[in-house]
């Protein structure tokens, strides 16, 4: 087998901000591309390899949200953006979350991709009102399911920190983290962590971080 079994998620590895994304799904001789077009797995690997000459790419087995979340539609894998922090005696201390939200067709949640922004409330993992990094107006509801975002409430919360707190203590010496967390059918996923994590995305979601205390003097 040249590929894992079942659908891929394909990304190249130095890209950012979701570009080069690519979806195939499997079907019976081949893969179905998230464009409708189909492929074998012959054509798909020479064509990859093709690519690999130039370029690294990241080949690896779709990963589904959690049975609640694809209940509420959400199909594309969704991600918590986890903000941690971390300070001189290796406490770590989680300052933000934001769950980030795919419109239909959209393979990827990232909010430069025209993804939608969820405040998440840290105690209880329950969502806030949305915003797209383009807007300044709020939504309280999903565009394209009409699903209420305040209505929803994360599954796994707690182990979604304890992961974020896990994986930072890994990492003493970078300050601020921010960790893309999906939450799965087999569990929590880390992603990816992110040394610079795009804070203008949680400063929308949550208010200035210079005005938190606690960020200051971690910051300082």
């Amino acid at each position: 087998e040249a590929f894992p079994s079942g659908d891929l998620f394909i990304k190249p590895a130095f890209s950012n901000g979701g570009k080069g994304c690519m979806l195939y799904t499997r079907e019976l001789n081949g893969y179905r591309k998230s464009d409708g077009i189909f492929i074998s797995r012959r054509n798909l690997f020479d064509k990859l390899y093709s690519r690999s000459q130039f370029e690294t790419l990241l080949i690896q087995s779709r990963i589904r949200n959690h049975d609640y979340l694809e209940e509420l539609g959400f199909t594309t894998l969704s991600t918590v953006r986890v903000l941690s922090a971390i300070d001189r005696q290796g406490y770590v201390i989680i300052l933000r979350a934001l769950f980030k939200v795919p419109l239909e067709n959209m393979i990827i949640d990232n909010l430069g991709a025209g993804g939608i922004g969820c405040p998440v409330d840290l105690n209880s993992g329950r969502l806030c009102e949305g915003f797209r990094k383009d807007s300044s107006f709020p939504l309280e509801h999903h565009p394209d399911t009409g699903l209420f975002f305040n209505s929803v409430q994360l599954p796994m919360w707690k182990n979604v920190l304890e992961l974020a707190i896990q994986a930072h203590r890994f990492f003493p010496g970078v300050p601020f983290i921010g960790w893309d967390i999906a939450i799965t059918k087999e569990g929590c996923v880390l992603v990816e962590g992110n040394s610079f994590p795009a804070v203008e995305s949680i400063q929308q979601a949550h208010g200035p971080l210079l005005s938190d205390e606690l960020f200051r003097s971690i910051f300082l």
